[in-house]
């Protein structure tokens, strides 16, 4: 379709045919290659005239997308221009529009705004003769009414809702309502309703793969049931369940930021999975070996602390040599354009919007990624990462905490005030979503901790 597209010379055709790509992997859940379809799909739709429709679909699923990631106030600046476009146009777009922003005040716990829109939702289904999404804004009233803490209310509403969203067979809002119908009955102290309802979450993402960042939360709590019940068996069954998860969910999401893994990441689950199993092990046996656990114990404080001696060793010569060669940004500078496969002109064009990217510090918006730095330097994802390869001799990634870092490092040197900040105010200065990953950037870069740096700082006063 796209090739046949291209061969019209037809932009708003290219463009159409690209937003037709991105909707398959849409619904296909491969969020980034759709986010890549539709991006270059609103570029080339900008570029002609006359085609407000094409635009607003465009925008639409974007916003979907955006929702998926759970990057709300992107998906609702979307959901709001598709609804005041859809609004006389195209009554099915327009309700699954307000569903849709609802939802999103929902999850930025705007209740109030959320609780408006749902009213408003079912009022205008019923004015307009479409009645099809009205369980939904009642599953989405549910929702709300668990935030606000009223329980019963929010059961009340989600067993309204469940049967016609059945009937349906959209079994993601099937199981995003009996998630929340389990948190509902748990906080009640209904333990035995709630985990009903948590494992069927569990079934339908068994049986359809389906997950989402916000539903992760339902095997911690089937974890946390089974750990309190002494059951090992279903409790490393769950972790395993959360590995399986997590696996599926870093494929989908991977390119997101931090937020992802910031309570359970996958390195953590596979040691608890480990220390489960062994556990199990373990009781099969009788004996127990106690002998030798003294002298053991001397040892192993023995050589913690000759390790310890040598780590701040090792941390100290790190440092003066930090101080001594300072931190530069990389540039390969003899490199040849003819090398690459772009032309020219679109090369030096990338150059001089990185250069601009570095002086102005663009580096230290925490939502920069890839795609959004290919619209910053008008060009694709494909050739913005050949560029910075071939003249900064790294990866986007590296490229970028390169960046961040020595951004930080001459900062540190030259002001004598941020030495006084926190580690957590240095990330967000940097540019970093967690302190966790300034730190491990830091630490990785330059073999030392950020907190030892400015410790050793200090002491040069």
């Amino acid at each position: 379709m796209i090739i046949s597209a291209v061969a019209s010379r037809d932009t708003a055709l290219i463009s159409a045919a690209h937003v037709t790509k991105g909707m398959v992997f849409l619904n296909d859940r491969k969020y980034r290659q759709a986010l890549d379809h539709l991006l270059l799909a609103e570029k080339l739709a900008n570029t002609t005239t006359g085609q407000p429709y094409l635009i607003h679909k465009i925008q639409y699923n974007l916003a979907q997308i955006y929702y998926q990631l759970e990057q709300y106030p992107d998906a609702v600046k979307l959901f709001n221009l598709s609804l005041h476009y859809f609004r006389d146009k195209q009554a099915k777009a327009y309700m699954k529009s307000l569903h849709a922003l609802a939802r999103c005040h929902t999850q930025m716990k705007n209740y109030g705004m959320s609780n408006k829109l749902n009213r408003r939702g079912v009022k205008e289904g019923k004015q307009l003769g479409d009645t099809a999404m009205v369980p939904y804004f009642m599953q989405s009233a549910g929702i709300n009414k668990y935030g606000e803490q009223n329980f019963k209310l929010a059961i009340a509403k989600l067993d309204s809702a469940l049967p016609a969203v059945k009937t349906k067979k959209d079994f993601a809002n099937v199981a995003i309502t009996h998630f929340y119908l389990g948190k509902s009955h748990k906080a009640l102290n209904r333990e035995a309703e709630g985990i009903s309802h948590f494992k069927r979450v569990d079934s339908i993402f068994e049986k359809t793969g389906y997950i989402k960042p916000e539903l992760k939360e339902n095997y911690r709590l089937l974890m946390n049931y089974y750990q309190h019940q002494d059951s090992t068996d279903m409790y490393l069954y769950y972790i395993e369940q959360l590995l399986k998860v997590d696996s599926v969910l870093q494929e989908r999401y991977k390119y997101l930021s931090g937020k992802m893994y910031r309570e359970y990441n996958s390195a953590k689950l596979i040691r608890e999975k480990q220390r489960v199993t062994d556990l199990l092990e373990k009781k099969k046996r009788k004996e127990v070996l106690l002998t030798g656990g003294a002298s053991l114990l001397a040892i192993l404080l023995f050589f913690g602390a000759f390790r310890f001696y040598n780590i701040k060793k090792k941390y100290r010569e790190r440092f003066k040599a930090l101080m001594y060669h300072g931190s530069l940004p990389t540039k390969v500078e003899e490199a040849e354009v003819g090398t690459l496969d772009i032309p020219k002109e679109t090369v030096d064009t990338i150059l001089k919007q990185l250069d601009k990217f570095e002086k102005g510090l663009k580096f230290k918006n925490e939502d920069i990624n890839l795609e959004r730095l290919a619209v910053y330097t008008d060009t694709n994802t494909k050739y913005v990462s050949q560029v910075i390869s071939h003249f900064r001799g790294q990866k986007f990634p590296d490229y970028l905490n390169e960046l961040r870092l020595n951004y930080i490092i001459e900062l540190l040197k030259t002001d004598a005030m941020a030495r006084k900040y926190s580690i957590k105010a240095l990330a967000k200065e940097a540019g970093y979503t967690t302190t966790a990953r300034f730190t491990n950037a830091f630490k990785a870069k330059y073999g030392i901790p950020p907190s030892f740096y400015l410790k050793e700082l200090d002491k040069l006063k």
